[in-house]
């Protein structure tokens, strides 16, 4: 979405003691897709390996400085590379970002994939038993408040829904990310009671 928009993209990510940070400029810089394909993964995340609070931070630090260099106009200061780094190991490599890969489809064909997906995604937030369920088309809160309410509880905020469901499990409704919080993260039964109270 930055790179269709234009706006330049502060990326962080951080899991076990590992953690990587650029800040990828529309027209200037690679996207994040030329380092990272799609889909790419080692099977680790916080879930499965957890993440310790100081490779946050530093992530965390790193994305803000980055960004405040770029708002302040400072260009010249800039670090124009992917940074990845290891606290445990006391590993740090820098990726310079100087040539996008050829024919990637978000910087170079701006065709921006991962714009067009379609149909549902499922799967687990990270370290929470929330399974979150993409749809193609935004659910009215207001809409959705009122029918569920002759089911369950419902507190609702001008930007979520909360629904406590009588099997136990709850929903936490955003306009595109409806969620049940289900027990053990079992997909199949998220689906099921999405299913039952939304619809397919």
């Amino acid at each position: 979405a930055c790179f269709k928009k234009g706006i330049p993209f502060a990326y962080g990510g951080a899991v076990s003691a590992r953690g990587m940070s650029a800040l990828f400029i529309p027209g200037e810089t690679p996207c994040l897709r030329c380092f990272i394909d799609h889909g790419e993964t080692q099977g680790q995340t916080c879930d499965t390996i957890g993440v310790i609070s100081p490779i946050v931070d530093i992530v965390a630090s790193y994305q803000v400085v980055e960004a405040m260099k770029y708002l302040v106009g400072d260009k010249k200061a800039l670090r124009n590379t992917l940074r990845t780094f290891d606290l445990w190991g006391h590993h740090q490599y820098d990726m310079e970002m100087t040539q996008a890969q050829e024919g990637c489809p978000t910087c170079q064909k701006k065709e921006y994939p991962a714009l067009h997906a379609s149909g549902d995604l499922i799967t687990t937030l990270c370290g929470r038993e929330t399974v979150p369920i993409q749809r193609e088309h935004k659910i009215d809160l207001n809409e959705w408040s009122e029918r569920l309410e002759r089911v369950a509880e419902v507190k609702k905020t001008p930007f979520l829904l909360r629904v406590q469901l009588t099997e136990g499990e709850k929903f936490v409704t955003l306009p595109r990310w409806p969620g049940v919080n289900s027990r053990n993260r079992r997909y199949s039964r998220a689906k099921s009671l999405y299913s039952k109270y939304i619809g397919d």
